[in-house]
């Protein structure tokens, strides 16, 4: 019986589920990871859009004072 009253003990006092402790897979953590995500990939993919453009345009500006 000494067994399932220290098993039961350890339970108890497990700091798995404390209360008022959110975990890291809760809703706010989730929608704020979510904003924050696509915030950085809409930088990110309007800044490779930009960058190709200037990118380009510099290239084809290059050429046409090399050759005319």
């Amino acid at each position: 019986m000494a067994i399932h009253d220290e098993s039961s003990r350890f339970r108890e006092f497990s700091p798995r589920h404390e209360p008022g402790v959110p975990g890291l897979l809760s809703r706010p953590f989730v929608v704020a990871g979510t904003i924050v995500l696509l915030a950085l990939a809409g930088t990110v993919l309007f800044w490779a859009h930009v960058g190709s453009v200037v990118f380009f345009e510099s290239i084809r500006n290059g050429f046409a004072m090399c050759f005319g």
